[in-house]
C-alpha cells in the first residue's frame, strides 16, 4: 500500500508539472513567432532565433542535443554539468521555444519530449 500512495502522489506532481512545461512551451513557441515576425523582416527571424539559441548553449552545454537519449545523458551527467532539475528543463524549453518558434526545425523528439 505504501508503494501505490507514493506512485500516486508521484503522479499527481508530475502530471501538473508535466502539463504546465508543455503548456509553457507550446505559449512560447506562438510568443517567439509573433514577436519575430512583428520586428525583424521575416528572413532574419530564424537568424536570429538561432542566435540566440546558440549563445544559451553556449553558456550552458548542458542544453545541447536534442531527442531522449541527449536529455536523459544530461540529467544523469548532473555532477559534471553542475546543473540540473528545473533550471535545466528551463533553459531547455526556453532553447527550444527560440529554435521552433523562429522557424527553425525541432528534429523528430526534440520538442514534443520537453
Amino acid at each position: 500500500m505504501d508503494r501505490l500512495l507514493r506512485w500516486i502522489l508521484m503522479a499527481m506532481i508530475a502530471g501538473p508539472l508535466g502539463a504546465t512545461l508543455g503548456w509553457l512551451l507550446l505559449d512560447s513557441v506562438h510568443l517567439m513567432g509573433r514577436m519575430g515576425a512583428r520586428v525583424l523582416p521575416v528572413h532574419m527571424v530564424p537568424i536570429l532565433g538561432a542566435t540566440v539559441a546558440a549563445f544559451l548553449i553556449v553558456k550552458h552545454p548542458a542544453i545541447a542535443g536534442t531527442g531522449g537519449d541527449a536529455y536523459i545523458a544530461t540529467l544523469q551527467d548532473k555532477h559534471r554539468t553542475g546543473f540540473a532539475g528545473p533550471w535545466l528543463s528551463l533553459l531547455k524549453v526556453l532553447a527550444t521555444a527560440l529554435t521552433v518558434g523562429s522557424g527553425g526545425s525541432g528534429g523528430l523528439a526534440g520538442p514534443a519530449l520537453h
